[in-house]
């Protein structure tokens, strides 16, 4: 759950409102030193601080230094699908365009991006807003991206921290012994680098099992 202004509401029922988007790009997946965080009525739209993940904590995606690159943006798209069951959204999924006539996003072109413009894995963050309060949209890692010459396009596909989990190989072994299964859910996400403010585990209803983590698995 994201907070809001007070204003919000006021914002939001106004007959007249302008609509703000932004898209943020770890190209060199570089973690940040002394980030600052959008404080509402005190940062400045378009300048140096970000948005959170979501919420009043900082999130595992926080901790990279991302480049602003909503001035190239020429469409954004984000899906969410939702489960069978009502658990809310299980994955999203997001496509961004980039105007690429200046050849910014070519490799080597910009020597600041130069290394990672052309790589998958480049964590992303998508947020939309009203006036000056934008609320975080996505979040996640892009796909390898495509540049297409003669339109002078780049298309990054994007999956949010869900594919990231899915994807993620193990590099420590342990065990557990008579241990509920949602204790073995925390030990990995604790791998991943989640602090235990950043999700909620339902508790298990199953019997207590033991349990062995496979390096590299």
């Amino acid at each position: 759950m994201q907070t809001v202004s007070s204003g919000w509401g006021d914002k939001i029922s106004n007959g007249k409102r302008n609509i703000g988007y932004g898209v943020l790009v770890a190209w060199m997946r570089t973690i940040a030193s002394g980030v600052r965080f959008f404080t509402i009525n005190q940062s400045r739209i378009g300048g140096p601080d970000i948005l959170k993940g979501g919420g009043d904590f900082v999130t595992f995606f926080d901790k990279f230094r991302f480049d602003d690159a909503s001035p190239f943006v020429t469409s954004i798209s984000v899906n969410k699908n939702l489960g069978q069951y009502p658990y809310g959204v299980i994955m999203a999924q997001a496509d961004v365009e980039l105007d690429n006539t200046s050849k910014k996003f070519l490799p080597g072109f910009d020597t600041t991006i130069s290394s990672g413009v052309g790589l998958p894995n480049r964590p992303m963050k998508i947020s939309i807003g009203i006036e000056d309060e934008f609320l975080k949209l996505f979040t996640g890692y892009t796909s390898q991206p495509e540049v297409t010459l003669n339109n002078r396009i780049m298309h990054m596909h994007a999956f949010d921290a869900f594919n990231y989990i899915n994807s993620y190989r193990s590099t420590i072994s342990g065990s557990f012994q008579n241990a509920p299964f949602h204790n073995v859910i925390a030990s990995g996400m604790q791998e991943m680098g989640f602090s235990s403010n950043q999700y909620v585990i339902d508790k298990s209803l199953q019997q207590n099992i033991g349990y062995m983590a496979t390096y590299d698995r």
